[in-house]
């Protein structure tokens, strides 16, 4: 829960391994609840990134949701939103388990959004782990 946007689900065909090379369909589904008072209205963008169980990223997307469709200023309140993706996973990628995160971030300055209602100041949610073979 971003604020205004509640990620409420992903659809990521985790079943099989993947290769360095491939593409990996995602699908965001968002829910507009609105804009809270502590939240500018803006187009936020949406990162979609693999990453290590190191930390370190390996690929990324970065953009409007919706293909620039999206833009979140037109949504309205009680609307749903798919957010599809495709993430690259770079040829040469090592064999081994990867974490999918999805975050919000304020284009203008790189700035994540962090999630409401979390203890620490986390800016990423977890949405599948894959493996790359």
């Amino acid at each position: 829960d971003y604020g205004a946007a509640r990620l409420i689900g992903a659809d990521v065909p985790l079943e099989r391994p993947y290769t360095g090379g491939q593409a990996v369909p995602i699908s965001l589904l968002w829910r507009f609840e609105g804009w809270p008072p502590n939240l500018e209205p803006l187009d936020y963008s949406v990162n979609v990134s693999l990453i290590g169980l190191n930390g370190a990223t390996l690929a990324q997307r970065a953009g409007t949701p919706a293909g620039t469709f999206g833009r979140m200023t037109a949504w309205q309140p009680g609307h749903y939103i798919r957010d599809n993706h495709a993430l690259l996973i770079p040829p040469g990628t090592p064999p081994g388990r990867y974490e999918i995160w999805v975050l919000v971030f304020d284009w203008r300055d790189g700035r994540s959004l962090p999630i409401r209602n979390r203890a620490a100041a986390q800016t990423h949610i977890v949405i599948g782990t894959l493996e790359v073979k």
